[in-house]
């Protein structure tokens, strides 16, 4: 007799990454696995503190491996900062005074 085997599965699984925010964040993000090929194992969440990337991988049930790269480059944690000027400090003013007022966001 001839057995013939047809389920061996060599094709590596595929994922996509969502992300908790897309928009300019103050806070973490939160990188998650969706929409696999079929069913892995491996971490499907990742918190970004920072701006920087984190290589998912991922195994399938028949041992096939993947790969996909998060990329985060919208966080910033930094508050901007401001200044209000006028005239000398201690000056006694009347009328109208005009104030000037700078802002700067580095982050």
């Amino acid at each position: 007799t001839t057995a013939t085997v047809t389920n061996i599965d060599k094709t590596p699984p595929t994922a996509s990454v969502e992300y908790s925010s897309t928009g300019f964040a103050n806070q973490d993000v939160i990188a998650t696995l969706t929409g696999a090929s079929e069913s892995i194992t491996g971490t499907l969440t990742h918190t970004f503190t920072g701006n920087t990337s984190y290589t998912f991988d991922f195994t399938d049930l028949a041992g096939n491996t993947g790969s996909v790269l998060a990329t985060v480059n919208n966080i910033d944690k930094t508050a901007p900062t401001g200044e209000i000027t006028s005239h000398a400090s201690g000056a006694y003013l009347r009328g109208t005074v005009t104030l000037t007022a700078t802002g700067v966001d580095t982050g």
